[in-house]
């Protein structure tokens, strides 16, 4: 909703790129305040400590490193 109210001109709206990046592609959108982007949020896995993890758990943490890598899939 957010970001239709900006498309149409009526203010300035502050958006994850999953959701404004094709209005901004298209160029319905242009990004301004650029040097002033939120910081990222972390992602972390908890998990209890042991010597030995089962592959499972190891599995799924690489599955997650490499999804949730610094530039998002939809940024590519």
């Amino acid at each position: 909703m957010l970001t239709n109210v900006a498309k149409q001109g009526k203010g300035y709206v502050l958006q994850p790129t999953f959701i404004a990046g094709d209005a901004l592609k298209n160029g319905e959108l242009v990004s301004i305040l650029d040097d002033f982007v939120p910081q990222p949020i972390s992602l972390y896995a908890v998990y209890p400590h042991r010597k030995l993890i089962s592959n499972k758990l190891r599995v799924f943490i690489d599955f997650l490193s490499n999804y949730f890598t610094d530039t998002p899939y939809w940024d590519n």
